[in-house]
């Protein structure tokens, strides 16, 4: 979420004419890439895209453990720790 935010702070001091040029950008393999605005905002479109799914996937995950929880109200400690592997 850091690096989405440093791109979009980027975005907007450039848009703001506070800065020149884009700055490189390094990616996880520590390579660095020259980037115009328009694949730096893509790069931040696509970075939120996948927080969202990464979030709705917890979220599904959740309720479907909350749902078997509270489907067997017996349930063991050990029983838990599987349903929230």
């Amino acid at each position: 979420k850091i690096y989405l935010e440093n791109i979009q702070k980027t975005l907007t001091i450039y848009n703001k004419q506070k800065i020149n040029s884009i700055p490189e950008w390094r990616d996880t393999n520590n390579q660095f890439h020259s980037l115009n605005v328009e694949e730096l905002s893509e790069l931040s479109d696509l970075i939120e895209l996948d927080l969202f799914n990464a979030g709705q996937n917890l979220y599904s995950k959740k309720w479907r453990s909350e749902t078997a929880i509270n489907d067997n109200p017996n349930i063991t400690d050990l029983e838990l720790s599987v349903i929230w592997q």
